[in-house]
């Protein structure tokens, strides 16, 4: 027994003293080195036990170095794989920016630590395209630090596909009849290196007309023609991977000149639609040579729009946009000849009142007042038109060139629920009705209540939408273009409550709410906000707003809802789009 207390003595007299020396050695540690004893912390904690540690104002974490030697590849197409050294050992994670020729570095991708490789693809959230320049760099960070940038790597996504085809060739009669045809295009894709202009008789082979340069939209071809025989035309675009087709179409030249309908008349119906009418081309000689009627609309060149039958002498055209005047021509269709027609200048009523609100003034009485973003306001006329639940819409009176905007209701019967709406004018051009409203309760401020959150839905290539759950329609459908969703963004300002406004003679868009001016051009990469540049999409210098026929103005939608303050959501499966404000 003594033995063995001896030993126990002995054992525990060591246990104290190494446990001295450990404590001793840690705090020795401690005050020579602070960052030596933070890295022994668990970083989720150190915020928490900072407080607790010597001289913690005046620690220095280490710092994080930068990634080193980065590289990109590019070796399938539309592909871009980054690869860099990691000469960190205290990161988080990576962040890897990217801009093009014009824009400036935006963040792409956040990775998680140690990663030494990332892909850039055309199914990226922020999608690069085959044939663009891209320039990236690359930074580690941790939650304390981020490191200097990576040295910065440029590099051409590769392209191995021919070049987007040509599309919506048609053909004009420059003049009269045996004059010249005018062939005209859209140039879709951005790295043809030439055109070819093609033509072949009805019954033999094509053949080239004419080599052009790239960017070319448009030719006149002049030759011997014979007098009622069918040309075929189509143009060929090429790029160092391949050529591709355009449409091909049908030029007939007649033996006797073809005019077009004597009389042709067009009435705007509101904001958006035209009504068009004509007479019929009178008889010549050639039986049954009228085959009906081509109808191009456009705002500067009438394009295509609709072909309809011989008997037809009105057509409502849609999809337009509010207070622009339109170039509409129609001509008779000959056989095949798209050719000669009589040409009308037709204005679109204004814009629809916005923001429009009811608010009870009793029993018997409710005030209306609402916004306009037409560029004639003051010089406006407003219908109030209102019905109750068992009626339809009927105008209640017509205001002449208010001063203010709104106007009293009176004399309403307090046993029925009514619902309003109000339609503008400028001289005999009316707008599109406003969103229909009904009366709410006046609050204690004596202002009413308006929903603190709205939310869009809608889904590419259908017309039907939803604001807070009411569906509604719209007049033209949501499309993809270079990866990004365009619309008619008045259904979404509207119902966001801001104002928007064209300028036919500039191609311009101006959105205003609040203090935020949003200003955006056709074809033009970048907008103004708040009179400063900034790139509509990073990524992709091809984003813009677009026009397409018969006249209807597209635009980018994440840049415009995001720079009001939206969130979006996307869902690739559904291609539905959500857009949320607070």
């Amino acid at each position: 027994m003594r033995v063995t207390f001896i030993n126990q003595r002995r054992f525990f007299s060591c246990l104290m003293i190494f446990t001295g020396l450990l404590i001793f050695f840690l705090l020795a540690a401690s005050l020579s080195s602070p960052v030596w004893a933070y890295e022994l912390i668990n970083p989720d904690v150190l915020d928490q036990l900072k407080p607790e540690l010597p001289g913690h104002d005046q620690i220095k974490l280490v710092p994080i170095k930068a990634p080193t030697n980065l590289t990109a590849a590019s070796k399938t197409q539309g592909v871009i794989t980054l690869r860099w050294m990691d000469q960190s050992d205290n990161e988080h994670g990576f962040i890897v920016e990217r801009r093009g020729k014009i824009n400036d570095f935006s963040q792409v991708a956040v990775l998680s630590r140690n990663t030494l490789e990332y892909t850039d693809s055309e199914a990226s959230t922020y999608p690069i395209f085959p044939g663009e320049t891209y320039y990236y760099r690359v930074k580690a960070f941790n939650d304390e630090d981020q490191s200097a940038y990576s040295n910065i790597v440029e590099i051409t996504a590769l392209k191995t596909a021919p070049p987007v085809a040509p599309v919506i060739l048609h053909a004009e009669i420059v003049t009269s009849y045996r004059y010249p045809v005018q062939l005209l295009w859209e140039d879709r894709s951005n790295d043809e290196t030439r055109f070819e202009v093609q033509r072949r008789r009805e019954g033999h082979g094509y053949f080239v007309v004419a080599d052009l340069p790239p960017d070319t939209t448009t030719y006149q071809d002049s030759f011997d023609y014979e007098e009622g025989a069918t040309y075929y035309y189509r143009i060929e675009a090429f790029n160092t991977y391949g050529s591709v087709y355009s449409n091909e179409i049908p030029v007939y030249y007649p033996t006797q000149n073809i005019s077009g309908p004597p009389q042709v008349m067009g009435v705007s119906q509101n904001s958006t639609t035209i009504l068009l009418q004509w007479s019929h081309v009178p008889e010549i000689s050639i039986p049954n040579l009228v085959q009906g009627y081509n109808i191009n609309v456009g705002q500067e060149t009438p394009l295509p729009y609709d072909v309809v039958g011989p008997d037809v002498t009105s057509l409502l055209i849609t999809g337009l946009e509010p207070e622009t005047i339109y170039r509409i021509a129609v001509s008779a269709k000959v056989n095949v000849l798209p050719g000669l027609g009589t040409t009308i200048k037709v204005q679109t009523g204004p814009p629809a009142p916005i923001q429009v609100k009811a608010v009870k003034k009793g029993d018997t009485s409710v005030e209306l007042t609402w916004q306009t973003t037409s560029k004639y306001h003051p010089q406006l006329d407003y219908e109030i038109q209102f019905r109750d639940e068992k009626s339809s819409f009927s105008t209640f009176t017509r205001i002449n060139q208010p001063e203010t905007l709104k106007y009293l209701v009176t004399g309403l019967d307090p046993d029925k629920n009514y619902a309003f709406r109000v339609i503008c004018y400028h001289v005999v051009h009316a707008s599109d009705p406003s969103e229909v409203v009904v009366p709410i309760e006046e609050t204690s401020s004596g202002l009413a209540s308006s929903p603190a959150q709205v939310e869009i839905v809608l889904n590419v290539g259908q017309y039907a939408y939803s604001v807070n759950g009411q569906q509604k329609q719209m007049d033209a459908q949501p499309v993809i273009f270079q990866g990004r969703t365009l619309l008619p963004i008045r259904y979404i300002t509207e119902a966001l409550g801001a104002a928007i406004a064209w300028n036919g003679e500039d191609q311009k868009v101006t959105i205003t709410q609040d203090e935020q001016i949003i200003e955006l051009w056709v074809n033009n990469s970048t907008a103004m906000i708040n009179g400063q540049p900034v790139p509509i999409d990073v990524g992709n210098s091809q984003v813009t707003p677009l026009i397409i026929p018969p006249g209807r103005t597209m635009l980018p939608l994440r840049f415009i809802t995001e720079s009001l303050g939206c969130q979006l959501k996307w869902d690739a499966d559904t291609q539905q789009i959500t857009i949320i404000r607070q």
